[in-house]
């Protein structure tokens, strides 16, 4: 079966960050198999890898706490 990009997309973002639905509970509530939802995230994670992360200004904390002098 063929599925749109904008589906596989939204499949992957339910499988990620808070909140997230494993692959085996995803594939039973969509009815899509579990190996190709597996294989859409390994391929989004591969994608995300490549992609360049935008550079923090130097004067950004690294973290959510204040910096302390």
């Amino acid at each position: 079966m063929s599925y749109t990009d904008a589906f596989k997309a939204q499949m992957v973002k339910r499988m990620v960050g808070p909140g997230a639905v494993s692959a085996a509970a995803l594939a039973r509530q969509e009815g899509v198999s579990q190996p190709t939802l597996s294989q859409w995230l390994r391929e989004a994670n591969k994608l995300a890898a490549m992609t360049p992360r935008p550079r923090r200004s130097p004067s950004a904390p690294r973290s959510g706490r204040p910096r302390r002098r």
